[in-house]
């Protein structure tokens, strides 16, 4: 067999946006269709028979990409840390990230696709096919936005100014540790959404932060996490480190926030852990 032509990573961005792209089409197929099938996974999340489809096209269609890279998706069984620990590279998915989303046809569900080198994403596209609004980032080379058949435009976070805070907020995640940042923070304007587009607004400049406290899984943030720290921004524990990928058993998330402005004194109101 012969080895996979080694791509750019721009060659890669082109690769993905298309993929995104067109499992956005599979999921918008079964957006208002009513006798949809809808289940219950072992840990009591949702998943849709859009959720499934698009995964298959996904996974398949890395798989001819590049053969040799090994693939982590959320509908797919994931492989013990002791057979992955020594993964350099790697794809990780989620087909539809915000099935509940989906379910209540709110429009904030996208596509997320990154690619990870030695445990950090360096490749990210996100795609939301309601709205046809495409995120996407290649370490060291910016982030971009691109709205339907328009051009694409390099998106920028802005720097935080104390009494025109925004923040991006979830619309299911509650609790008494938001409610307590919150308190901290002071005067604030909400933009209240589901899904990764609350990062995505981060890294556009639409908002300061989004505090997320409680878990999520590594592919609902890695290839956010491309897009803001190429649009100047970051996503971070409650240490203030970097989330890390594929370092451990577990591929929950710790807590984490997302910021424009890193060098802002968000830290000093995150919960101690």
């Amino acid at each position: 067999m012969n080895a996979p032509a080694v791509r750019t990573p721009q060659l890669l961005l082109d690769e993905l946006k298309k993929i995104a792209r067109l499992a956005g089409e599979t999921i918008l197929d079964l957006y208002e269709v009513s006798d949809m099938e809808i289940m219950e996974k072992p840990d009591k999340s949702l998943v849709t028979e859009a959720d499934l489809l698009a995964n298959d096209q996904i996974v398949k269609t890395l798989a001819d990409l590049d053969p040799t890279l090994p693939i982590i998706t959320e509908e797919s069984h994931t492989l013990p840390f002791a057979q992955r620990s020594d993964w350099a590279r790697y794809w990780l998915i989620d087909p539809l990230d915000g099935t509940k989303e989906f379910i209540n046809q709110t429009g904030d569900f996208s596509v997320n696709i990154a690619l990870i080198e030695q445990n950090d994403p360096i490749l990210g596209v996100i795609y939301f096919p309601a709205t046809e609004t495409l995120y996407y980032a290649a370490k060291n080379q910016g982030a971009f936005k691109c709205l339907a058949d328009e051009e694409s435009q390099q998106i920028q976070t802005r720097h935080a100014d104390p009494g025109k805070l925004v923040l991006a907020l979830s619309r299911r995640r509650r609790g008494p540790m938001l409610t307590k940042f919150l308190d901290q923070v002071g005067s604030h304007r909400a933009m209240v959404h589901g899904g990764c587009l609350k990062s995505c607004l981060v890294a556009e400049g639409a908002a300061d932060a989004y505090p997320c406290f409680g878990p999520t899984y590594e592919w609902d943030t890695a290839a956010a996490q491309i897009i803001l720290t190429e649009a100047g921004g970051a996503l971070l524990d409650l240490n203030f480190n970097p989330l890390k990928y594929n370092f451990e058993e577990s591929l929950i998330n710790p807590s984490f926030i997302a910021v424009g402005d890193p060098n802002y004194h968000w830290r000093h109101w995150l919960p101690e852990l």
